[in-house]
């Protein structure tokens, strides 16, 4: 009995020794792993670049505070989305001393309300990012209350609110190529131009030919013409294969505004493809009507390219709105769509200009 006493005895010893190794040893590994942050201060703690048109390019800047006793090396500046890019003109920071970082940012083309992107700083020895934002929103002078008309399950006729993004007064020109119609009195001819509007529109009779998008157009300088997907049981197949698919166009519509019979139009957008290259082309669906030249394409970033383009009208006697579905080709069956959207009017008719709205 004493010799299994002495032993019960020993087991203990050595389960006690154990433990205690373990302790040290699990103490040490986590000292070892301990993770730090760099002792900085972000100022301002957000980056607001406010609202901005598509496709419009801002510049701010940030200060960032060491508030550590040794110098700290600024080594990554690692934006989440790839409009952002951030600079620096040194990448040290003295103890108390203070690093201006410029972020350029590039406003995609579709119109959202505000977003938030974050901006990861990384510190040589340090494993934590010390992270800070960029906020933004998009939008033309001119907006409204809803982003789609769908029509199918709201019926075929209703009303759309206009609202002056910026604070100037504006004049509703067209709606769906026609004048408008204002309920509740209102008389352009009579009364003084709005910072708001309630338009009407109505498909009732379009049948089978509904239209890809309501078109708006004002006298805007920052929002001649928007367009709003209608979506319905004609459009809603085209607008899905923007969103999914090996190859799509980070652009659903480019609005080209008002031209004049042999002008040319270029434009850019953005493209998402898994290849690393591919052939590119371009087909409108009425080719009769406008020709569409793929004039470059470059890699931005990991699948994504930036194609420029070239539109040309081809029927010279055509007068009006077009909505134009492009398709583009890459080879294959690897296929994506934009559409394009203009107004053809005769030299000197109204202000007519080209570029993307």
């Amino acid at each position: 009995m004493s010799a299994i006493r002495d032993g019960e005895r020993m087991i203990g010893r050595w389960m006690i020794v154990f433990a205690a190794c373990f302790v040290v040893l699990f103490t040490q590994r986590v000292d070892a792993q301990t993770i730090e942050a760099a002792p900085v201060v972000i100022e301002p703690g957000a980056t607001s670049f406010g609202v901005m048109l598509p496709g419009e390019k801002k510049r701010k800047t940030f200060t960032i505070l060491n508030q550590g006793d040794e110098v700290l090396r600024l080594v990554k500046i690692n934006p989440s989305c790839p409009c952002i890019t951030g600079r620096t003109k040194t990448d040290l920071i003295a103890p108390g001393g203070t690093l201006e970082v410029s972020l350029d940012i590039e406003a995609g083309w579709n119109v959202h309300k505000s977003a938030s992107k974050n901006v990861a700083l990384f510190f040589e020895g340090y494993d934590i990012a010390t992270n800070t934002s960029a906020v933004f929103a998009v939008s033309l002078g001119v907006g409204t209350d809803v982003d789609k008309l769908e029509v199918n399950r709201n019926g075929l006729a209703g009303r759309v609110r206009l609202i002056s993004k910026d604070g100037k007064a504006f004049s509703v020109v067209r709606v769906d190529g026609k004048k408008p119609k204002f309920p509740g009195g209102f008389d352009p001819e009579v009364h003084a131009p709005r910072l708001d509007y309630n338009v009407t529109y109505n498909f009732n009779g379009r049948g089978t030919d509904m239209p890809k998008h309501l078109i708006i157009e004002t006298d805007h300088p920052d929002a001649r013409m928007l367009a709003l997907p209608v979506v319905s049981d004609q459009t809603n197949a085209s607008i899905g294969q923007w969103q999914i698919g090996p190859i799509r166009s980070l652009r659903r519509s480019i609005v080209v505004g008002e031209i004049t019979p042999g002008m040319t139009v270029d434009f850019e957008f953005d493209l998402m493809c898994r290849a690393d290259e591919f052939p590119l082309d371009a087909t409108a669906q009425q080719h009769e009507l406008i020709w569409v030249d793929i004039v470059s394409k470059k890699m931005t970033s990991s699948r994504k390219w930036r194609v420029k383009a070239r539109m040309n009208l081809m029927d010279e006697s055509f007068r009006g709105l077009f909505d134009e579905t492009v398709v583009l080709r890459a080879g294959g069956n690897l296929q994506t769509s934009l559409q394009l959207i203009g107004r053809v009017v005769d030299p000197g008719e109204s202000g007519a200009e080209q570029g993307d709205g």
